[in-house]
This record gives structure tokens, C-alpha cells and sequence, in this order.
């Protein structure tokens, strides 16, 4: 009978799925058939070797070194000044996001107020176009008082 084990190559699973771990299964029941793992690298996967040092010993045979008490707390006055500082941050956060909020809702509802001049003006038009009469005249911005800018009710 011929030696086949020499002739047949190591499985090289790229994938792990149903079928990978069947061929395992059959590759560790063929006697003298290893599995070979390749890496990503294409070369194949090598165990590392692990040197286990006791705990009680260095490598180099001295004592170990008494070691200092790390404190893990931070002192509460540093604690105190972070908390400060975070609530003036936060408060500073919040003013600026009212102001900008502010802003936003006064430039909507500018906006809004020239859309419904403009509806409007649309109605009246058409009124005047049907009863034959003569066009009422596009609607002049609105200046608003606290800035005098423009689509606001000039009060």
C-alpha cells in the first residue's frame, strides 16, 4: 500500500464556518494529518513560547523592591476646583446656547411674518384679479424695533 499522508497537504482554514470545522474534525482522525494555521501574513501559525516567572522572584535573583502605596484618590480640594470649573463651563455653555437659540427664533419668526405678508398679498391679488379691480402693492418688508432689520412688524 502506498503512503498517502505524505502526499496530502495540511488544511489551511481561511474561514471558520459548517464546513471548516467538519474537515477539522476528519484532518485530527487521519492519523499523522496536522492542522496548519496561516496567518494573515501568509505564513504559517507559530505558539508562542511562554516562560513562566514566579511571582516571589525577579529574573535577576534579588529581592523584590517594597513598593509605595499608590494613591488612587485625588485630593478633594482638586475635586472641588473640577467641579467649579465644569459648572462655569456649563453655565457659559448654556448661556451662549440660549443666545443662539434666541437668534434662531427671532430669524424664523421673521420669516414666518414675511411668508404671511406674502400670502397675503397673494389673496388680494387674486380677489383683484377676479373682481376686475386693480393690484394691491407687494408688501414692503417689516422693520422691527430692536434692530431695525428687515420681515418684522414695524409696531
Amino acid at each position: 500500500m502506498v503512503d498517502m499522508l505524505d502526499d496530502l497537504p495540511a488544511i489551511e482554514p481561511r474561514k471558520l464556518d459548517h464546513r471548516t470545522i467538519i474537515s477539522m474534525k476528519l484532518a485530527a482522525d487521519i492519523q499523522g494529518l496536522g492542522l496548519r494555521f496561516i496567518g494573515q501574513d501568509g505564513r504559517p501559525f507559530q505558539p508562542a513560547q511562554v516562560i513562566v516567572v514566579p511571582d516571589h522572584q525577579q529574573q535577576d535573583g534579588g529581592p523584590m523592591p517594597e513598593l509605595e502605596p499608590i494613591r488612587e484618590d485625588p485630593p478633594l480640594e482638586a475635586l472641588l476646583h473640577q467641579i467649579a470649573a465644569r459648572c462655569d463651563e456649563t453655565t457659559q455653555q448654556m448661556a451662549e446656547s440660549d443666545r443662539r437659540g434666541a437668534a434662531w427664533e427671532a430669524r424664523v419668526e421673521r420669516q414666518l411674518d414675511r411668508y404671511e405678508d406674502m400670502v397675503q398679498w397673494t389673496v388680494a391679488s387674486e380677489h383683484a384679479r377676479r373682481d376686475g379691480s386693480q393690484l394691491p402693492p407687494f408688501p414692503k418688508p417689516r422693520v422691527y424695533a430692536d434692530d431695525g432689520s428687515d420681515a418684522g412688524p414695524s409696531g
